[in-house]
């Protein structure tokens, strides 16, 4: 696969044919990646049945967008073949010619489906890992040991777990806001006035202590970048002194971006 790769992007004269980069762009999966998935549409949920809820009705949209396309396509292979049945009862050229253009068209319909259902396939097999890989993980199990699963259907536990997640996801909104301005904004205040006072301590509580947490780790990154950064300023001014015009100024934040 790499190998294909390499040769279409390299082309023997240098440069790449546009009908190489439309054929590279009809063919290659638009899937959205697992990491995107895993990070920022599960990830973003914060608690476990927050992520598995979500998860799930990820998985429900690839389910339904594959018996669509799947529908789609068996449709439009009929109609294809409904014009070329057409086309050989017809003894006007005109008509014949518009029958074959209705073809062509439904072929590049059918052909976007297809498309479409390979991205849905692969989609649904991204999130399945997912939720898999959630369930066998600690995240995965209740405290009482059983699994994650066992909470839907148990609507007494999911009110409960659904009132947990807002209470951490509106006190993680309220610690960017008192990291950022010192405050906590009024759309989130006004969200949290708005939960009964015991939940309301609880968030708070947990707000200011996001907050302090993040603004020590912050510290704790700035000092050391700071050290690497007055090293590699100190090396630039050696170099500068010396007449070596060709220091690379960002030396210091591309060795360190990974770090």
């Amino acid at each position: 696969m790499k190998q294909k790769n390499s040769q279409i992007m390299k082309p023997k004269n240098g440069k790449i044919n546009n009908s190489v980069l439309e054929k590279l762009a009809l063919e290659r999966s638009n899937a959205t990646p697992i990491y995107k998935l895993k990070y920022f549409v599960g990830g973003s949920q914060i608690t476990p049945y927050a992520k598995l809820k979500q998860w799930l009705m990820e998985l429900r949209t690839r389910v339904e967008s594959i018996e669509s396309m799947e529908y789609l396509m068996k449709k439009c292979k009929l109609e294809i073949k409904q014009q070329e049945d057409k086309k050989e009862y017809t003894t006007n050229e005109l008509q014949r010619e518009l029958l074959d253009l209705e073809v062509i068209n439904q072929t590049k319909d059918l052909n976007r489906y297809k498309r479409t259902l390979r991205d849905a396939i692969n989609e649904k097999k991204y999130v399945l890992n997912l939720i898999h890989e959630l369930l066998d993980s600690d995240e995965g199990k209740l405290p009482d040991g059983s699994s994650l699963m066992d909470v839907f259907g148990n609507k007494e536990l999911e009110d409960e777990l659904e009132q947990d997640y807002w209470t951490v996801r509106m006190a993680k909104q309220a610690a960017l806001d008192m990291s950022f301005y010192g405050r906590v904004g009024e759309g989130n205040l006004d969200s949290i006035l708005m939960m009964g006072m015991k939940q309301q301590h609880k968030v708070l509580k947990l707000a200011t202590h996001f907050h302090l947490q993040l603004d020590q780790g912050m510290a704790l990154l700035k000092d050391k970048s700071m050290g690497s950064l007055m090293t590699t300023n100190n090396e630039n001014q050696g170099k500068l002194e010396e007449g070596n015009s060709s220091v690379n100024l960002l030396k210091g934040f591309e060795e360190n971006q990974n770090g």
